[in-house]
């Protein structure tokens, strides 16, 4: 989730990921699933993530465990 530098820290970010994840519940998904950097660059996002509920997890699909990767889900 990365915004333009003129619209950080105004609640744009937070505003784009309630409106997924309202959209998601619409559409009846049970359960998301993300994956972000580990780097202090993903450090906002993270945050993002976890205020809206997101708690880590074991890498999922495809993804195999990476240093650089962070995983996270998020039961609706």
């Amino acid at each position: 989730m990365r915004t333009t530098a003129a619209a950080r820290g105004r609640g744009v970010g937070s505003r784009l990921l309630s409106h997924l994840l309202a959209e998601a519940m619409r559409r009846g998904y049970r359960q998301l699933y993300l994956e972000t950097g580990s780097q202090d660059f993903f450090a906002a996002a993270r945050r993002l993530y976890a205020r809206h509920g997101f708690t880590a997890c074991d890498p999922f699909g495809d993804y195999r465990s990476d240093t650089n990767s962070r995983y996270f889900t998020l039961v609706l």
